[in-house]
């Protein structure tokens, strides 16, 4: 999604592209957040699957953000969606790091 942010800033600047691209993010997100939501995991993974979870919705939320600048052009939705964006970002490496310690996590 950022990438679709910062391309859309810097070079397509065609809104309706820049929508198409993030309905198609938003569609994933949403199925992966579902299926998530799905897994039952062993008690001991609980935590970890909640904080999964938690993180595939914010991308879901920012998603939703970029969706609103369509609509209304207001900057601070993508202000919003970043934010969103980070921290699950930075929540999923945290959860990489106790899953998969000192391995490579491509992001």
């Amino acid at each position: 999604m950022s990438f679709a942010g910062i391309a859309f800033k810097t070079e397509i600047n065609d809104v309706r592209e820049f929508e198409r691209q993030i309905e198609r993010l938003a569609t994933r997100f949403q199925g992966a957040g579902e299926r998530a939501r799905q897994v039952a995991p062993p008690a001991t993974m609980q935590d970890l699957h909640v904080k999964y979870a938690d993180a595939v919705t914010r991308y879901s939320k920012a998603a939703e953000e970029m969706l609103q600048y369509v609509n209304d052009a207001e900057p601070r939705h993508l202000s919003n969606a970043h934010v969103l964006s980070i921290s699950a970002s930075e929540d999923l490496l945290r959860i990489g790091d106790i899953l998969w310690p000192g391995q490579y996590k491509p992001h």
